[in-house]
């Protein structure tokens, strides 16, 4: 998730006062109640100043409404449970609308319920006047189960923890409501916004994989295989058959078939440098979640490598997993300040063998980057670079390289 920058022209929902003053208002008030609020500061704003005892009443006459109504909605607090109903994770830009159970566990009817989403983290925000937010139900009887739907903006992506929800009941006055917390906080992963790069053209071999599809599957922990042989001395522990191992009394393993498949890999720049905007390292995530959606839809196996402090290596499809699993991934990472190449290519060797061809994604082309380019294509893998960048860099390089700015609308061929 890009961190949070201070700046006077950030949005007015950023600012951490303003969003803890508007979900207290959402949470305790009805729109009523702001309205007579927002008269009673108006009336004392304008009457203080004064000496004219006339000009207290209508500020007196609000203020023993609204705490009338303050006290008589402590004696209608709901006893509430609540069940967020299963949605798809939303994309980064995007708004999430999604439905929560609401069921009456108490003894009595309750009346004008309203259910806020808590104070939500930086890159989420409420949206109460979206044409599909419903967060209110008029009456429901005890043991009954209704309804509502909430709508929040997704700005960035990112892994989020969202908070409990607040409910009340405005009855009798609709004016305050004495909120109650219910609910359980709730994981929430917004992927980064990206387009399927379905036009991806690569220059790929099929390259011998150990174990073949077997070990695919076996990654993922299912028990496909060709046959069973006998054990001999060297074999895993971990290929053991065990259930023909308590037909024969004898040890049996599983025989897995060799083949020969595509592996792509996607190394991902993490560094961002002091001269680049956060919008185009999030351009960068971008196109790696476009090519990698695009590569999964082909029945390839794909390996994410990002770089920073340490190597991060995930797999996906045929057995090994799912896009989602992928997307996630993305939605975490974090930008570096600085990355060592000649270490990165340390750690990259032992995975180029089984590769058939490798996309670099890079936030530059300075010399580090250039000769980690020439040590790719000393290895025989085949590789596709992009930079993505906003700068312009002389691209010296014996392979033709791709500069992507982030006003582009990247198809890569």
């Amino acid at each position: 998730m890009p961190k949070r920058r201070w700046t006077f022209l950030m949005r007015a929902q950023d600012h951490m006062f303003l969003k803890r003053t508007r979900t207290l208002i959402q949470i305790w008030l009805t729109e009523s109640g702001v309205v007579l609020f927002c008269i009673l500061f108006v009336g004392s704003s304008i009457a203080s100043p004064g000496t004219f005892i006339s000009a207290y009443f209508l500020p007196c006459f609000l203020f023993a409404i609204l705490s009338t109504a303050l006290v008589m909605s402590t004696y209608h607090r709901p006893q509430l449970e609540i069940k967020r109903m299963p949605y798809h994770s939303p994309c980064a830009g995007e708004h999430l609308v999604y439905r929560i159970k609401v069921k009456n566990t108490g003894t009595k009817a309750v009346k004008h319920i309203a259910l806020i989403e808590g104070l939500l983290p930086y890159g989420l925000y409420s949206e109460p006047f979206h044409p599909e937010y419903q967060n209110t139900i008029d009456f429901l009887f005890p043991g009954e189960e209704k309804t509502v739907q909430l709508v929040m903006e997704c700005k960035f992506r990112g892994i989020y923890e969202l908070p409990m929800f607040y409910a009340g009941s405005g009855y009798p006055h609709n004016l305050i409501r004495w909120p109650i917390k219910v609910g359980a906080k709730h994981r929430l992963v917004v992927y980064p916004q990206f387009e399927s790069q379905t036009n991806v053209q690569l220059n790929f071999r099929r390259v011998y994989q150990p174990g073949g599809i077997a070990v695919s599957s076996n990654v993922g922990n299912t028990n496909e295989f060709l046959n069973t042989r006998e054990f001999r001395q060297g074999d895993r522990l971990r290929d053991i058959h065990w259930p023909s191992y308590a037909r024969k009394g004898e040890l049996i393993v599983k025989d897995y078939v060799d083949e020969y498949f595509v592996r792509i890999g996607i190394i991902l720049d993490t560094q961002l440098d002091h001269n680049d905007s956060q919008e185009i390292f999030e351009k960068r995530i971008s196109i790696a979640a476009g090519i990698a959606d695009a590569v999964t839809k082909k029945e390839y196996i794909i390996d994410l490598l990002t770089t920073g402090e340490h190597l991060h290596h995930f797999q996906a499809g045929r057995a090994l997993g799912y896009i989602d699993n992928l997307l996630e991934i993305l939605a975490a990472i974090d930008e570096t300040d600085h990355l060592d190449f000649l270490k990165l290519q340390v750690k990259l060797k032992p995975y180029l063998r089984a590769l058939s061809s490798v996309i670099i994604i890079l936030g530059g082309f300075d010399e580090r980057r250039s000769q980690f380019c020439k040590f790719l294509q000393s290895t025989g893998v085949q590789a596709k670079i992009l930079v993505v960048s906003d700068q312009d860099f002389k691209m010296d390089h014996p392979q033709p390289v791709t500069l992507i700015t982030s006003k582009d609308t990247p198809l890569i061929q």
